[in-house]
């Protein structure tokens, strides 16, 4: 299906708007940068621009994007909530996406982006203000449920505040399937290092059709939280660095470690290895 949108959303990392202005200025030279934010971008379209709903929109930075519908002002989340089902205005959404844009860079005085209390809270009212609740899909009061492939997601960006950016996306790629493009992951108790975050994530979203069995090696794998996760699916890690391995990691059987530099390690350790994951300097 296609829409002739007016306006375009794009979320991202704080110190990226640059990086996705630039990008849509080469890809999509006819439209032009509107509202702005540390973290949020919106792009005004020319006239008659038509797009299909489950649209590319090539970007590297941008971490979700969607067609925007307009933004709502208000004192309190019912408010904001009940302004926003006025702007959606009849279309068949089945999912909600209601998520904060980003207000640091990851790892500013320990921030990590990803669903906060604020954007749980407007996710409530949004399902309690919907007015036709039995539009939505059964898992839509779950917002750590992803979207399926092909359903129509409102999406509810706090911008500011008292102020969220209102837009719909059609759920395609694995990004867009989640609030804000990002994975509510959790690390788990057993996890050596918060590497295992970062390749858990990039199994998910890359899909990468590795099988159970395959030989895998990590160039910078100490401590091991990376490998933990790579191990967890049933591969052969093979873990290449010249620091220490945690204990836990070394113990597995189907774990072995080349405690040398990437540099030395020859060729035919690499024979047969037929995935290769890195993580260093």
């Amino acid at each position: 299906m296609t829409v002739t949108p007016q306006f375009v959303f794009v979320a991202c990392q704080v110190g990226a708007v640059a990086a996705v202005k630039w990008e849509v200025a080469r890809l999509w030279p006819q439209w032009r940068p509107a509202f702005s934010r540390p973290g949020f971008v919106t792009f005004k379209l020319p006239p008659g621009s038509v797009l299909a709903e489950d649209f590319d929109l090539r970007s590297v930075f941008a971490r979700a994007y969607g067609f925007s519908l307009g933004t709502v002002r208000g004192e309190s989340l019912e408010e904001l909530a009940q302004q926003a089902w006025r702007l959606v205005a009849g279309l068949p959404v089945r999912r909600i996406h209601a998520f904060s844009r980003d207000t640091a860079e990851p790892g500013w005085r320990d921030f990590e982006p990803g669903l906060n209390a604020d954007a749980l809270a407007a996710h409530a009212a949004l399902i309690q203000s919907c007015p036709q609740p039995t539009l939505l899909a059964p898992v839509a009061a779950d917002p750590k449920r992803p979207a399926r492939r092909g359903e129509l997601v409102l999406d509810c960006v706090l911008v500011e505040p008292g102020l969220w950016c209102v837009g719909y996306h059609r759920a395609d790629s694995i990004s867009s399937r989640w609030p804000g493009g990002m994975m509510p992951l959790e690390l788990p108790p057993d996890a050596v290092s918060r590497a295992w975050l970062k390749t858990e994530e990039a199994l998910r979203w890359s899909e990468l059709p590795i099988p159970p069995g395959a030989r895998v090696a990590e160039i910078g794998s100490a401590p091991g939280g990376s490998s933990q996760a790579l191990l967890a699916r049933g591969f052969l890690v093979t873990g290449i660095d010249p620091a220490e391995m945690h204990p836990a990691v070394l113990a597995h059987p189907n774990f072995h470690h080349l405690r040398k530099r990437s540099t030395q390690v020859r060729r035919r350790e690499f024979r047969k290895i037929r995935w290769l994951v890195l993580d260093m300097n």
